[in-house]
């Protein structure tokens, strides 16, 4: 019992731990409620599994308030719409980078767009319940980059 309780407490401050290193990431949504590294799942920690997505940070924000913003200068590559829920997607790249939004709605760009840093893209769409953005990044060797340690090092 004392075991469960412990990790119990654990778990619910985590979240808490990783929103503290807010004011010094430059998160691309204007407002949010908080942020985690996405997706292990707490239950699949305490038995050894990880999800199968990793290194997307997902970023809850606030029902048809939260605006996506571009993390850097570049082109829309590509906007993908998902039948499924009507949300969107945009692959945006930049240099040697791409950046991956998921979970859009309202989009204020086109494909093949010249995007500037900080620019509005659309907002988050509420899906479920669930309001959050995917953000992900991938280099030119389709490797999938750990979003915070990037923004981390690239303020």
């Amino acid at each position: 019992m004392k075991i469960y309780l412990i990790l119990t407490l654990l778990f619910s401050i985590l979240p808490k731990a990783q929103n503290s290193n807010a004011e010094f990431l430059r998160i691309p949504v204007d407002k949010f409620k908080g942020y985690e590294n996405c997706c292990i799942n707490r239950f699949n920690m305490l038995i050894g599994l990880i999800d199968p997505i990793e290194n997307e940070l997902r970023i809850y924000g606030y029902e048809n308030q939260s605006n996506v913003l571009a993390y850097k200068a570049g082109i829309v590559a590509k906007i993908i719409n998902h039948d499924n829920d009507n949300s969107k997607s945009i692959l945006v790249k930049s240099n040697e980078l791409v950046f991956v939004y998921k979970n859009l709605t309202n989009l204020q760009i086109i494909e093949n767009e010249k995007i500037s840093e900080n620019q509005i893209l659309g907002k988050i769409m509420t899906i479920n319940s669930e309001n959050y953005l995917g953000f992900e990044i991938w280099n030119v060797n389709s490797e999938k980059l750990n979003p915070i340690n990037y923004l981390k090092d690239n303020p």
